[in-house]
């Protein structure tokens, strides 16, 4: 059984990084974003394009590390605290992290021009599902951990953020 529950754990980790896989790019810029007024995100100078290929870098970058980060969980639990298809510890000390270390990379950026109100409400919508995953007890399959991601995962899509989708 504890076998079981290290497989679906890994393989949970590895459908994460494999969804960043195929978008986006490493590349790393200092294109500051400039400060809105009032509380909405930032506008950046970036185009929608540039944008979308830094937000998606940030994601990539963030997914990468998740089966490494899985593994020496696992490692240090041995186990102990995991039962055969509990794999809610998992989640709520490693993936959930690393999802919100994922939206304040993207709000780091702040949004394009014209753009700035419909990223933060994605981002607000990602941060709300990534908070119904944590509340969870007891997620049982990966269609329970991306079912709280649905709609947003197609907003963001359709924006171009492939690599920040989160179920789906």
């Amino acid at each position: 059984m504890k076998a079981r529950s290290t497989i679906m754990l890994v393989a949970l980790a590895a459908v994460l990084a494999v969804a960043a896989a195929g978008c986006g790019s490493d590349e790393e810029g200092s294109d500051a974003a400039v400060q809105s007024d009032g509380g909405s995100l930032a506008t950046s100078p970036l185009s929608k394009e540039e944008y979308v290929t830094r937000a998606s870098a940030a994601c990539m970058k963030r997914r990468r590390r998740l089966v490494p980060e899985i593994s020496v969980y696992l490692e240090k639990k041995s186990g102990k605290e995991l039962s055969s298809g509990n794999f809610a510890p998992v989640v709520k000390d490693v993936v959930v992290p690393a999802f919100e270390a994922e939206v304040e990379a993207v709000r780091a950026l702040g949004a394009p021009e014209g753009d700035e109100e419909e990223i933060e409400a994605m981002l607000a919508d990602q941060e709300a599902a990534i908070e119904a995953v944590r509340r969870m007890r007891n997620p049982r399959s990966f269609r329970d951990l991306e079912e709280p991601f649905a709609d947003v995962s197609q907003r963001l899509e359709d924006y171009g953020f492939a690599a920040c989708i989160n179920g789906g």
